[in-house]
């Protein structure tokens, strides 16, 4: 038996110290970054992303909304 221990044996001890106080790394994907960020956006930040929503939103729905052309006439003319 020798009073210090084998090479391998300090190794094994180090790995261990190393492996118990090493930080995890979380990878995390965009779309957790993003909810991540807008949860600490101030409140201007949410009503913006909720204008833009709502631009969105119409620009797809558009010809539900308005199923008629600019240049389209509907009705007589001078009809109220």
């Amino acid at each position: 038996m020798s009073i210090q221990p084998d090479l391998q044996e300090q190794e094994i001890v180090a790995l261990a110290a190393t492996a118990e106080t090493a930080p995890k790394i979380v990878r995390r994907t965009f779309r957790q970054r993003a909810w991540r960020e807008l949860k600490h956006a101030p409140i201007t930040a949410w009503i913006g992303l909720v204008i833009v929503a709502v631009y969105i939103i119409c620009a797809i729905f558009a010809p539900l909304i308005a199923p008629y052309s600019e240049t389209a006439l509907v009705g007589d003319a001078y009809e109220p």
